[in-house]
């Protein structure tokens, strides 16, 4: 009994000193652990804060950017920022603050930065008085989901008034489609930790931001860029895609190859012959999911407005393959008749923002027509001309905003000058000023007792030289005293002042 009870009570004094060696060790390489863990969260908050400051919402900032094309020449000044538009200052007390989101035709591609639909709304907002700053927050190539990510990045650091997405017609809704068919990247547990502790290290690490990027740079003209994008997708096509390009047009193809062809037109041509034409089909079941989806960007992108007290608005951008019907059918791409006269391309659109809770604005109608009379669309490249544009800043001013000295863009009047119009005091008259030579164009509005208070046609002339205050100052100061000036008046009729 004695024998065991003394055995059992010692421990000899070599095993306690390992044992509190163990355990100095595991404390110490736990305290050492947590500390490191610690600093790694504690650098990627100052990570943050230097991301925020030094942020590139979209594009590296202070990147200038080259593009020329057969049809047009431009160059591209990103800010400081990292998006095509001025520099942001500081808010101005009284100033509204409007953000416009989406892919090149927000980002004016083809065009000069004043010409973009956002800069030109801004200019009419303006000289009606509104008081606005208008930011261009468009990226070539982008769709809802990326506009999501775009709008949680911008809007709590502009805090905008309103937000406007522009979405363009059947290939924003082929874009949700893809991407809800793409198989989701696989990323190993090693990686998930890390995204979930230090998502902006992994960030900076990526390279997503360009932070050491502060010198301008240069990129080659987009016509050389194009052709390695070509020679780059061919290699990605199967035998039955190359069979798709041999039936298009030899002139459109050797194009394409030159670079003076966006280079996914024909790969989308030779991958997806029903691009166009999906959006036409609302009962499928691919459709109706692509709508959901699109429905759940555009109600996050609410939601992340609604934070800073703006609100969103959904705006059609109009595309050729439903407005004439251009070169897409030339380009291989299955598009019916009923493309250029149906709705179904904006109902799809209209059905997410219900789903989204958010106002939409269609203008297709007033694009049918009036490209019967200017082309809206470049010819091959299918952006918005300057004109193009310049019609869906005007649709936008005066539905959207209520602007009554927006371009109405009516049909030719049928009446002639003179004519005596009865009944018609209670209404208001639209007219037209444009420069003969250079084919500006200035618009705006006038209640009709002013016109019908017009005796002839000499009075007119003085009404033509009052008509500043009622349209775009601006434009009219660049008319030189020789100009003709043409006045059109909606029911009323044409007359020329020299």
């Amino acid at each position: 009994m004695n024998r065991h009870s003394s055995g059992g009570a010692a421990i000899p004094a070599e095993r306690k000193t390992r044992g509190g060696r163990l355990r100095s060790v595991l404390i110490a390489t736990s305290l050492i652990a947590i500390s490191s863990l610690i600093g790694l969260v504690v650098a990627d908050k100052l990570v943050a804060l230097l991301l925020w400051r030094q942020v590139n919402l979209i594009f590296p900032a202070n990147t200038i950017i080259a593009h020329k094309t057969s049809e047009f020449e431009y160059t591209v000044n990103i800010n400081s920022m990292g998006f095509r538009d001025r520099e942001v200052t500081p808010r101005v007390s009284g100033k509204r603050r409007i953000v416009v989101i989406g892919d090149s035709f927000v980002y004016g591609w083809g065009l000069k930065i004043e010409q973009a639909w956002p800069k030109v709304l801004e200019d009419e907002l303006n000289a009606a008085g509104q008081n606005v700053e208008v930011f261009d927050l468009g990226s070539p190539g982008y769709g809802p989901a990326e506009y999501l990510e775009v709008a949680r990045r911008a809007i709590p650091r502009l805090s905008p008034d309103l937000v406007i997405v522009g979405v363009l017609q059947g290939d924003d809704l082929m874009q949700e489609r893809q991407r809800l068919d793409a198989k989701p990247e696989r990323r190993s547990l090693r990686h998930r930790i890390a995204d979930f502790v230090v998502p902006n290290i992994v960030t900076l690490l990526r390279g997503r931001r360009h932070l050491t990027q502060r010198a301008p740079q240069k990129e080659s003209i987009l016509r050389d860029t194009n052709k390695k994008q070509v020679s780059d997708l061919l290699k990605t096509l199967t035998p039955e895609q190359r069979s798709r390009l041999d039936l298009i047009d030899r002139q459109i193809y050797q194009m394409w190859l030159d670079g003076n062809l966006n280079p996914y037109i024909l790969d989308s041509t030779a991958k997806s012959p029903d691009y166009f034409a999906f959006t036409l089909e609302p009962e499928r079941d691919d459709v109706k999911q692509a709508v959901a989806g699109m429905g759940s960007c555009l109600r996050e992108i609410r939601k992340e407005a609604e934070k800073v007290g703006a609100q969103e608005i959904v705006v059609s951008e109009p595309f050729d393959a439903y407005v004439t019907g251009g070169h897409w059918r030339d380009y291989g791409f299955r598009l019916p008749a009923s493309a250029q006269t149906g709705s179904a391309q904006d109902d799809v659109i209209e059905t997410a923002c219900r789903q989204a809770e958010v106002k939409f604005y269609s203008f297709t109608d007033i694009f049918r027509r009036e490209a019967r009379k200017r082309r809206l669309h470049y010819e091959y490249d299918g952006h918005f001309t300057p004109e193009g544009a310049s019609l869906f800043a005007d649709s936008v001013a005066r539905t959207c905003f209520g602007l009554k000295t927006a371009a109405r863009w009516l049909p030719e009047p049928s009446h002639i000058a003179g004519e005596t119009h009865r009944g018609l005091h209670d209404s208001d008259f639209v007219f037209t000023l444009s420069d003969v030579d250079t084919q500006r164009v200035v618009t705006g509005s006038l209640p009709a007792s002013v016109i019908l208070g017009l005796p002839g046609l000499r009075p007119v002339a003085r009404f033509a030289n009052g008509l500043r205050r009622f349209s775009h100052p601006h434009s009219l100061r660049k008319h030189s005293a020789k100009a003709r000036l043409q006045l059109q008046m909606a029911t009323v009729g044409t007359v020329v002042v020299s």
